[in-house]
């Protein structure tokens, strides 16, 4: 195989195991068995050969039952990983290998980023705000001991799902007095929202957030504080001025 074949297939198979890597549905067996795909893949041709118990010797050996190996190639080949092309006597298959969600899991970590920088700026604001209110010695001792506010857990697939347990299935009320979302009011800033009592009330806070311009990475924050009954004002007021 000449230099530049072998820098073709080598930056292939990087580029392969990065988006498999980050990708949100994938797990780590699925990563772990593309590695002895790309190991016996044949290039250019991208196709790769590998028996049943060599799969399992190359994932983990007696510590893998097959039944993994059998799930985690289905769902390499539902997301495009793997490719089958021939069946062999002996039952295994040849697969071609392919990166197909490159774009897709690059802004899948994109946003990722994205929404994590701006929770952090979250949380550190919060925690200078407290501080800030602190003003006797005991206090300022026991600052270290206050919880966080924003103790959440980025979901890999990135689908912040609403708590049905938190909102009842019934119609809008409708009512004049439904604070606007997104503006600061005259009153106090630093008292949260009332908690949507339906999925429509929601739907139109979160519509209000967006007429405002906020990104959806934003939006998605301000859905999960809301449902949990700590967003204030104040807290759109700082998100707003962290994207001027």
């Amino acid at each position: 195989m000449s230099d530049d074949k072998r820098t073709n297939a080598a930056s292939f198979k990087l580029s392969t195991l990065e988006t498999c890597t980050a990708d949100p549905f994938t797990k780590p067996t699925d990563v772990t068995l593309l590695v002895a795909y790309l190991k016996y893949m044949k290039w250019p041709a991208r196709t790769a050969y590998l028996t049943n118990l060599k799969a399992r010797i190359m994932t983990g050996g007696k510590k893998v039952a097959q039944s993994t190996i059998t799930r985690s190639r289905a769902r390499l080949v539902k997301h495009g990983y793997l490719r089958k092309v021939m069946d062999k006597l002996n039952g295994a298959g040849i697969y071609e290998v392919n990166n197909p969600r490159a774009e897709i899991v690059a802004d899948h970590v994109a946003i990722a980023e994205e929404t994590l920088k701006e929770w952090d700026a979250q949380r550190k604001a919060d925690a200078r705000r407290r501080v800030s209110k602190m003003t006797t010695p005991k206090q300022l001792e026991g600052k270290q001991n206050v919880p966080d506010r924003v103790s959440i857990m980025l979901d890999n697939s990135l689908d912040h799902s609403l708590d049905r347990r938190a909102l009842k299935k019934e119609p809008c009320s409708g009512d004049a007095s439904r604070p606007s979302y997104g503006e600061l009011p005259e009153d106090d800033p630093l008292a949260p929202y009332p908690v949507p009592h339906s999925e429509d009330e929601l739907a139109s806070a979160l519509a209000d957030f967006r007429a405002h311009g906020f990104s959806a990475a934003v939006v998605g924050y301000f859905r999960i504080e809301l449902l949990a009954g700590r967003l204030t004002p104040a807290m759109v007021e700082q998100q707003r001025s962290l994207a001027a």
